[in-house]
């Protein structure tokens, strides 16, 4: 090639993994001339915002790069290479990659500038937010009782746009319905959708439990997250299914006897003597108990 021809100037692009909050990086790009110039150049320089944002305080995690104005290269006579190097500030959120440019703004001597500017690609590391829900144990009350069972419903991060998850309640040992005077609802069925404007990490799905005087075991129903959207969400593996716990808390049932009177009657006559045998409150299982008589003041047939 001519040598003598104005050289052409051009800028490449840079990639850079972001790294975590507190972190900082180099995104570094060359300019280079097509060929050597026999006088001195001096090329002025600048970032420009894209996808990404311009910030300097990286503690603060404000801005994802440190923004450069009318900065200057120089190329001595004979030189072809300069470096540009743009610190990057490193976060925690998930935001997927961003860009920035960085912008040749004029140039004196005689060289030509490029119509592009260079890229600055900053590649996201962090995880996207991940949604677990954990599990939840209520005292059941006595029949009438309303009770909550709050179950926290969190995001391991921060995310950068709204994230909206479905949840549901199914049986297990315990049965649903919203007749708290029927006795035989254990908790009132529940479905929606819970929403994390960006920033929040944190919601509450809240279900009524019935009250009743049963004795009876424990009983258990669960809530189920599932159809995460927003910010490439995802459920956490073995954390999208959260269960409550009824404990019951009546006393178990106690047995008593009442006493009964009957008329004789005459001789080769038989009458019955019925005893009501009484539980104290309700049970949930079968409940079994022997009995025999004895003597007192009257004699068995023998």
């Amino acid at each position: 090639g001519n040598d003598d021809n104005p050289p052409a100037i051009a800028i490449s692009n840079a990639s850079v993994l972001e790294g975590d909050l507190g972190d900082t990086g180099t995104a570094v790009f060359t300019v280079s001339l097509s060929n050597p110039s026999q006088e001195t150049l001096t090329v002025t320089y600048s970032t420009a915002d894209d996808t990404a944002t311009s910030g300097g305080d990286v503690a603060a995690g404000e801005g994802d790069y440190v923004p450069l104005l009318n900065e200057t290269l120089v190329f001595n006579p004979g030189e072809t290479t300069k470096l540009i190097t743009v610190t990057v500030n490193g976060d925690g959120l998930d935001e997927g990659d961003e860009t920035f440019n960085v912008v040749l703004g004029g140039v004196t001597g005689d060289a030509t500038l490029p119509v592009n500017p260079g890229i600055g690609t900053i590649v996201d590391n962090d995880a996207p937010p991940a949604i677990a829900i954990n599990n939840v144990t209520v005292q059941e009350g006595d029949s009438g009782d309303l009770t909550n069972a709050v179950f926290t419903v969190q995001l391991d991060r921060v995310g950068q746009e709204e994230i909206t998850v479905d949840y549901s309640t199914a049986n297990g040992t315990a049965n649903a319905g919203g007749d708290v005077n029927a006795g035989t609802d254990d908790y009132q069925p529940l479905t929606g959708t819970l929403t994390f404007a960006p920033g929040e990490t944190t919601a509450l799905i809240t279900v009524t439990v019935n009250g009743d005087d049963v004795d009876e075991i424990d009983e258990t129903f669960t809530v189920t997250l599932n159809n995460p959207s927003g910010d490439d969400a995802v459920l956490s593996i073995g954390g999208s299914v959260g269960t409550g716990t009824i404990a019951d808390d009546d006393d178990q049932a106690a047995i008593a006897i009442l006493g009964t009177s009957v008329l004789e009657g005459d001789t080769t006559t038989t009458t019955s003597a019925i005893f009501t045998v009484q539980l104290s409150n309700p049970s949930q299982t079968d409940i079994s108990v022997d009995y025999n008589t004895t003597d007192g003041s009257a004699s068995a047939l023998g």
